[in-house]
């Protein structure tokens, strides 16, 4: 499998080392055109001094979906980057959390909402599942 330019992996060395490792995932994505999964795991590994090989796995959701998720993960907004992954995967709620905050995670990010305390980020996300439910059962029932 190819390994990415020397360039471009010290271009993307520096934008993590500036902090800005989600635009270093976008770029590795648009690069390379993989998964932002993969792209994770190329910019993990130059983080880390790794030699990066590429997988040729496709994508499951496209580009525009995956750069939303991202930009809204950046502005800090964790239940929107929630909301956009579970309508483009059609994961259940639990499942586009859970992937949202390993995202989060591994790119060193928190939300408005994971850093305070109380129960409230808990209550919206809860209400987008009901939100979610109610719209999926009316447009069953039709």
């Amino acid at each position: 499998m190819p390994s990415a330019p020397d360039e471009f992996l010290l271009d993307i060395r520096a934008l993590v080392d500036a902090g800005k490792k989600i635009e270093a995932v976008k770029r590795v994505r648009q690069r390379e055109r993989c998964s932002l999964r993969q792209a994770l795991q190329i910019v993990d590994s130059i983080e880390c001094g790794e030699s990066v090989h590429l997988n040729e796995t496709p994508d499951t959701l496209d580009e525009h979906h995956m750069d939303a998720i991202l930009d809204a993960i950046d502005r800090g907004n964790k239940l929107e980057a929630v909301k956009l992954y579970r309508d483009a995967s059609g994961n259940d709620l639990r499942e586009c959390k859970e992937f949202v905050e390993g995202l989060m995670n591994r790119l060193g990010t928190r939300s408005a909402v994971t850093s305070k305390s109380g129960c409230a980020g808990s209550l919206l996300l809860a209400a987008i599942g009901l939100i979610g439910t109610i719209h999926w059962l009316a447009s069953s029932l039709v």
